[in-house]
């Protein structure tokens, strides 16, 4: 019987076995030229953990060949995980396996080596974790990643650069994942790995601003990979971690935070379910403590948002240490300063405005029996309130967190102090509501289609105040222009919309007709088209309100105008937003032809998000669709 069929049964009745059993190192040799190109490389690694003396580089050169030979790239990926656990083979084969592994990932041009080529990446990067390998030979084969690569290879090596980043934090191996996020079938791994970049450099930023914008960003790829990944568990849960942090720090009260910490709870819940039944790797295998410090904080959130708007509490030891829990952050979560900047604010603010609260604090201090682990924290916060008082007496207010600009333009600051965040967000709210122009007669269709985009575009930074008030007004004028468009007869269009019955339909046609209804009907604006010097380029739409502008890119579309056909537009949308607020629009006119009505209004407008290239702020887009080549609906009586 040959020694492969040995090895086989030996293995298949779950023995390990030994060199001894198969006749010592010359009758493995004798069989080596078949033995390297078999699924048994990780046992001939096991023989080679057996020999002593002279005898050792024979069968390390045969567990070489087997590394460049083999055919099995699950056996290779085996083979490196059990040589990991062997230094004493590990540091005799180290030179020669890096070469030999960083041919194996060069040599990846085909879908037979792609998967044998990303378990030898693994294997490379894995060995320079453990100190086995210097960090340039993956660094340098993770560099070099481009948008042609195949798809088993590019998913995998989108987690390894991922990966890699936490290590390193070398910007190359992030310009690496925007590429493999072309790669269609990795894009999906690649988002979530861009979005944990943004996030570590969120947490790493002690600017509250910086960090802000740093969780749009991550947002936006996390929810990425959400949806093109098939509903991934980890992707919700971080995204519904940073509407939590978001919602924490921009002052939300507490019973808005309650839906993406039950979307939380539920996606970790079902992502550990998952990965207790997988067979993970346990280098891969993400950290259930850190799981477990982010639910246990996020809930501390939502319940110190709710307790910080009280004047007192019954418990306040209790409730304190809560509080506590929050303000001392990312030494619980062993972050960068992110999450101070991001969650301190509002707590200072909270206890400098309620004396019960800041009573509460200086009574727990004073007695000696309140030992808690938070007290250090405790001291620091009592002494930010000080700070706080001082600058309260030399400005006269104590400057809150998050501003109510028209609640202060109509009570003295020191009322708006005196009223929680919850009622004061939602008389500014009102009060926004109130100012935004009402004589447009919108659908409850249209209605219900603003109220969508508030809540999507709530996340950007520059969405509130009069930008939000002036961006509303346009919203509701494309809206009234689209809906116009789609129920209005050939007749009642006239010459100006002809266009929409046309196949061969421009785009000037398009930006003709918006133009003449946003000057006809939006008086208070300054709307001009072909505008140079925005964005190094020339703008279709302008729309002016001082310093502040909105720009409408306008395309023609004949083939694809689905969410993700469109998506090619966003860039060049995107790119008008480079020096004003991160706000705008792109209008497609849909000419793809079609057998039955057109879209309905509430299934031709959405909103989008795109992230430059090596950006660290989000541009947010509403896309619409104008239907083309409109037909009269008896036409489609037949179908």
């Amino acid at each position: 019987m040959s020694i492969l069929q040995l090895i086989h049964d030996a293995v298949t009745s779950g023995r390990t076995p030994t060199l001894d059993e198969f006749g010592g190192l010359q009758a493995i040799l004798k069989e080596g030229d078949v033995l390297v190109t078999e699924p048994v490389l990780d046992v001939l690694v096991s023989f080679a953990a057996e020999l002593r003396g002279q005898d050792v580089a024979a069968l390390d050169d045969l567990v070489l060949r087997g590394f460049q030979q083999g055919k099995s790239a699950t056996c290779l990926r085996d083979a490196a995980s059990r040589l990991l656990q062997l230094p004493s083979v590990l540091a005799r084969v180290s030179k020669d396996l890096q070469r030999t592994l960083y041919a194996r990932v060069e040599d990846r041009g085909t879908r037979k080596t792609a998967l044998l080529a990303a378990y030898a990446l693994e294997a490379l990067f894995r060995m320079a974790l453990a100190g086995a390998a210097p960090k340039h030979r993956p660094l340098a084969l993770m560099a070099d990643f481009h948008a042609g690569e195949d798809a088993l290879f590019a998913s995998r090596a989108a987690k390894l650069a991922g990966a890699a980043f936490h290590v390193w934090r070398e910007d190359d191996l992030v310009e690496a994942l925007e590429r493999l996020s072309q790669v269609a079938e990795a894009e999906d791994e690649a988002a979530f790995e861009l979005g944990l970049v943004a996030l570590s450099r969120a947490l790493s930023s002690a600017e509250k601003v910086t960090a802000q914008n740093l969780l749009d960003v991550a947002r936006v790829h996390f929810d990425r990979a959400f949806s093109i990944g098939g509903g991934r568990e980890d992707a919700l849960a971080y995204r519904a971690t940073i509407d939590l942090l978001q919602g924490f720090s921009d002052g939300k009260p507490h019973d808005e935070l309650a839906a993406p910490l039950t979307e939380l709870e539920s996606a970790v819940t079902r992502r550990m379910f998952w990965l207790d039944v997988t067979d993970v790797p346990s280098w891969l295998r993400p950290r259930f403590d850190r799981d477990a410090q982010w639910l246990e904080l996020v809930r501390a959130a939502k319940a110190a948002a709710e307790n910080l708007t009280r004047p007192s509490w019954l418990n306040a030891s209790r409730v304190m240490e809560q509080v506590l829990r929050v303000y001392d952050a990312d030494r619980t979560i062993e972050s960068g300063p992110g999450l101070q900047a991001l969650l301190r604010p509002r707590i200072e603010t909270a206890i400098a405005r309620e004396r019960g609260l800041l009573a509460h604090l200086n009574e727990l201090l004073s007695t000696s029996e309140w030992q808690s682990e938070h007290r250090e924290v405790a001291v620091l916060l009592q002494a930010r309130i000080e700070v706080l008082a001082q600058e309260s007496t030399q400005r006269g207010k104590v400057k809150e967190d998050v501003p109510y600009p028209l609640l202060r333009g109509i009570l003295r600051d020191e009322n708006v102090l005196g009223l929680s965040p919850d009622h004061a967000s939602k008389l500014e709210a009102a009060l926004q509501e109130h100012m935004l122009r009402q004589d447009i007669a919108a659908s409850v269709t249209v209605q219900r289609i603003v109220k969508q985009i508030h809540e999507e575009l709530a996340s950007c930074r520059d969405y509130e105040g009069e930008t939000k008030r002036d961006f509303d007004e346009l919203l509701l004028h494309v809206l009234s222009f689209c809906a116009d468009r789609l129920d209005g007869s050939k007749r009642e269009r006239g010459a100006r919309g002809a266009y929409l019955s046309k196949a061969n339909a421009l785009e000037g046609d398009l930006q003709s007709d918006l133009r003449e209804y946003l000057i006809g009907n939006f008086l208070r604006a300054d709307v001009r088209t072909e505008v140079d010097g925005v964005g190094a380029g020339r703008t279709d739409i302008y729309i002016g309100f001082g310093t502040r502008r909105f720009i409408i890119e306008l395309k023609r579309e004949g083939e694809d105008s689905s969410r993700s056909g469109l998506r090619k537009y966003l860039g060049q949308a995107a790119a008008y937003q480079a020096t004003n607020v991160r706000l705008g629009f792109l209008g497609v006119l849909d000419l793809v032809e079609r057998r039955g009505p057109p879209p309905h209004l509430e299934d031709s407008v959405w909103t989008d998000s795109f992230v430059p290239e090596g950006g660290e702020s989000t541009r947010h887009i509403v896309v619409f669709r104008v239907s083309g080549r409109l037909t009269p609906p008896s036409n489609f009586s037949k179908l």
